[in-house]
């Protein structure tokens, strides 16, 4: 960082206009003194009046004493004064007020003098400086002045600029290190920084702390958010294997439909021909048999769709297994965005620390008066920083809430695929148990098949049953076609679950990988 003397020439203005009006102030303080100083002189001189108006005069001092009858010069040491009267305020004050009168421009034959008068019992006494002189010893006290507030003005200047200097640098580090954090990059070495036991090294010390601690959490969200893709990919291939066996289901589906229709054919022709059973007995006995063919395949077609179902039953657990760690994986993630959020606090607090610790820098640089002028702008640059570093923590703040904001939606979405997948695994119980029913009617219409086949010989004596037997057979048809279309609806059911569970999973990897985009804001080295 280049060292630019901004903070040095503000400070040294300051100092110098402080300085001025030191030195005026002093200048006027002398003044002040020096009237009061002149005052107590001529008073001294009208009261030690021996009788001689020049007794001082004799002594190398150059100060006049004049004797007044009334308002009238009578005796004075002044040339020419003798016989001339005093001013019109000196009278009211002294002559006829009875009150010592001091001014420091009495005019005496058009000179001004410093002038001290005092009343007598016929008059006043007046002892005066000639104003020229008074000048000329102020000047003197005047210029030493000045020479005293230049030279203390300079070794000031000398000492603001060197600690300037250094804390200038000092602030330049702390400032480098805040903007290397706010920028994202965390994997920067911030070691050779120089340590110190004061504010700024205390902030050196929690910018690299917070640094540390952020890195730890972003590189645990980034393997979170790793899991929570492969996760993702898996439910996809699930998804998909279960889309392929509800294809299979839905073929053995249709099959079962058509061994149905078939079935009532086969019925419907039987009831027709039993009128002529004399006629029809060795087609009858055909039928028969197709008919047991028939029942064997629809037999073997039910166990396999229900192998189909079990198969499907035992992947929606898996998948809902997956679903419960996916959910705990995107709260792992909402954990971790609130241990973020801690650190964002940390540094507003170490913000409002700060700022606390410039204020108190102010406040005790106004104590120290005209020394504490550079350290109050220096408290002011601290507080800058302070509030930049607030202003980075806000927007971490923003980033942390948007990860929140999308980790309360990924458990909205695995809340809202949780229950498809209870509702699918109800309607897979459904269809299991509807397939029981269906393997029994199948059964039954066995049984009845055998039956036509044993007695297919006492046909003729037998009609009543035969007829009767072929009316069960008919209510049988008519119920395996009522389940096949009832399997049929509920597998579009489970279809439609189950691509509704694929859309949420897709949603599920788009969640993770917007949340991999706001974690590579930052460089974790």
């Amino acid at each position: 960082m280049k060292f630019r003397p901004k903070l040095i020439l503000i400070e040294a203005a300051t100092m110098l206009f402080m300085a001025v009006v030191l030195v005026s102030g002093s200048c006027i303080v002398a003044i002040q003194s020096f009237n009061e100083q002149a005052e107590e002189t001529l008073e001294v001189a009208v009261s030690g009046y021996n009788g001689d108006v020049g007794y001082l005069r004799n002594v190398g001092r150059n100060i006049d004493i004049t004797v007044f009858e009334g308002d009238t010069r009578v005796e004075s040491s002044i040339s020419g004064a003798v016989g001339t009267k005093a001013g019109d305020a000196v009278v009211e004050a002294v002559w006829k007020g009875k009150q010592d009168y001091f001014d420091t421009n009495v005019q005496v034959n058009g000179e001004s003098y410093f002038g001290y008068y005092k009343p007598t019992d016929t008059g006043m006494l007046f002892a005066g400086m000639p104003r020229s002189a008074v000048s000329r010893m102020l000047g003197d006290i005047i210029l030493v002045e000045m020479i005293l507030g230049v030279s203390i003005l300079s070794i000031c200047i000398l000492i603001v600029a060197v600690f300037a200097g250094f804390i200038s640098k000092r602030i330049g580090q702390a400032k480098t290190m805040v903007e290397t954090l706010a920028g994202g990059d965390l994997g920067a070495d911030m070691s050779n920084y120089r340590k110190s036991r004061d504010e700024i090294g205390d902030i050196s010390e929690a910018v690299t702390g917070l640094k540390d601690n952020l890195k730890e959490i972003l590189s645990d969200i980034r393997l979170q958010s790793d899991d929570l893709a492969k996760t993702s990919d898996i439910f996809a291939d699930h998804f998909a294997s279960i889309i392929e066996g509800i294809g299979s289901v839905n073929i053995a589906v249709e099959e079962i439909a058509q061994g149905s229709t078939c079935q009532a054919q086969e019925v419907t022709s039987m009831n027709r021909q039993t009128a002529d059973m004399g006629e029809g007995v060795e087609r009858s006995s055909e039928n028969a048999q197709l008919l047991d063919r028939t029942c064997e395949k629809m037999v073997r077609s039910a166990s396999h769709v229900e192998e189909v179902l079990e198969d499907l039953l035992g992947s929606n657990g898996k998948t809902a297994a997956n679903i419960e760690k996916v959910s705990e994986q995107t709260r792992l993630t909402h954990v971790s965005a609130e241990k973020i959020q801690e650190v964002v606090e940390l540094i507003q607090g170490i913000s409002q620390q700060t700022n606390l610790l410039s204020l108190n820098a102010a406040i005790e640089a106004a104590h120290a008066g005209e020394a504490g002028k550079g350290f109050a702008v220096v408290a002011e640059e601290i507080r800058t920083l302070a509030d930049e570093s607030s202003s980075g923590a806000d927007e971490i703040r923003k980033i942390v809430k948007e990860l929140m904001a999308n980790s309360d939606a990924a458990v909205g979405v695995m809340a809202e695929v949780m229950q498809a997948t209870s509702v699918q695994t109800e309607n897979l119980s459904s269809t299991i148990q509807a397939f029981e029913e269906l393997k029994g009617g199948i059964g039954e219409v066995a049984d009845a098949s055998a039956s036509i086949k044993g007695h297919m010989d006492g046909l003729n004596s037998s009609k009543t049953v035969i007829m009767h037997s072929v009316e069960q057979l008919a209510a049988v048809s008519e119920e395996n076609a009522a389940a096949t279309q009832e399997t049929s609806a509920t597998m579009a059911t489970v279809s439609e679950t189950v691509n509704g569970c694929k859309k949420e999973t897709s949603r599920l990897v788009e969640l993770s990988e917007k949340l991999n985009r706001q974690i590579a804001k930052f460089k974790l080295g």
